[in-house]
């Protein structure tokens, strides 16, 4: 089953500036200049979509999101690092803290009443730091958001989230705009497995033009609920068909 619910712990780890590298990680030889050990090398790229936002419309409620990337409206994504095996086998890859990077587009997902999670493409480069040296270390660095864009209604578990939850009125639409409450976080958005062994993590503030929306139609009366705050502060929330009291 495809887990896109967001119920994984977050990735934890802190992000080494490029001019900490050397002093992190020091390949070594003594059949080669020790110079050329230290030496980073780009290697190539790769475009990998992430996961930035996720919706649990229910009944005749739909909902979409937004997406306007700019300077002001950036994303952390999370790096990876990846270490010789002890049997100098292969390389294993660990997060290792995130990089903001961004782009320059908008775009909007049509509404709909089924639960979906909305993916951007990023473009992650690949580094080398002591090729053949001792100690080789390998790297995976967000660099742009492509504007490329997908969705996926496969395979989403909806949340039990019930704690912070808002009661709202039929023919009403509600808009998750503001930074002052909690970013949309997710520790496995980034989808790397399949090429490194791991997913990273996402961080996306909500602003006026990276909103989230739902729209509350029918009979029936529905109640928003909030992952880790009421709807008006949460990084992920869940539609609800029921009013509470």
């Amino acid at each position: 089953m495809t887990r896109d619910d967001e119920d994984d712990e977050e990735l934890d780890g802190v992000d080494i500036p490029p001019e900490q590298f050397v002093e992190a990680e020091v390949p070594t030889t003594d059949s080669r200049d020790a110079q050329q050990c230290l030496k980073e090398k780009y290697k190539g790229d790769r475009n990998v979509y992430s996961i930035i936002g996720t919706s649990y419309p229910a009944g005749y409620t739909t909902s979409w999101m937004a997406h306007s990337q700019g300077s002001s409206n950036e994303t952390e994504y999370g790096v990876a690092i990846g270490v010789e095996t002890s049997g100098g086998s292969g390389f294993d890859y660990k997060a290792s803290g995130t990089r903001t990077v961004g782009g320059s587009w908008t775009g909007t997902w049509d509404p709909l009443k089924v639960a979906r999670s909305y993916q951007i493409q990023v473009n992650y480069h690949y580094y080398v730091l002591g090729e053949g040296c001792k100690g080789e270390t390998r790297y995976q660095r967000p660099h742009v958001e492509t504007g490329g864009a997908q969705d996926n209604t496969s395979g989403l578990v909806r949340p039990g989230w019930k704690k912070y939850c808002a009661n709202q009125p039929r023919n009403y639409q509600f808009d998750r705009t503001d930074d002052r409450g909690k970013a949309y976080s997710y520790g496995a958005a980034v989808k790397f497995a399949k090429i490194i062994g791991i997913n990273l993590s996402v961080k996306k503030a909500y602003t006026k033009s990276n909103r989230l929306s739902y729209k509350f139609a029918g009979s029936a009366k529905h109640s928003l609920c909030g992952y880790d705050e009421y709807p008006a502060l949460a990084g992920k929330m869940v539609d609800r068909p029921y009013w509470v009291e």
